[in-house]
């Protein structure tokens, strides 16, 4: 499942994603268990209560860059499809958005998310 809390008085909000259902275990569908029309609409809800949200799953965005798949060079982690709407989604909200935590590689890593054009903002 996935699911939020949130701490009214310090305009805190934790969103639990069950990030299993963006890797290739998944089929088609183009929003398993609709989380992400569920996400959108807990971010969009979020910026405007001013809310800080972080967000927290088991398997993280992008590539596991320890893996070397054989014929690839890393080894995805989520689909494409789930990876581009989960960064759009990001960069959407990265005003409210301040931490991201994932489990998963049984190893400490650092990603930054940069914007469209590359660059990062403040």
């Amino acid at each position: 499942g996935y699911y939020t809390i949130e701490q009214k008085s310090m305009k805190l909000r934790i969103i639990a994603l069950n990030t299993n259902l963006c890797s290739d275990l998944v089929g088609i569908e183009a929003d398993p268990s609709g989380q992400w029309k569920w996400l959108e609409e807990t971010l969009a809800k979020s910026q405007r209560n001013k809310e800080t949200v972080y967000l927290v799953g088991h398997m993280p965005p992008g590539v596991d860059e320890r893996e070397n798949g054989g014929i690839l060079l890393f080894q995805d982690i989520f689909q494409d499809r789930f990876n581009e709407r989960y960064l759009r989604l990001v960069r959407k909200y990265s005003d409210i958005i301040v931490g991201q935590f994932f489990g998963h590689l049984h190893s400490d890593s650092f990603r930054v998310i940069y914007s469209e054009d590359g660059r990062f903002s403040e």
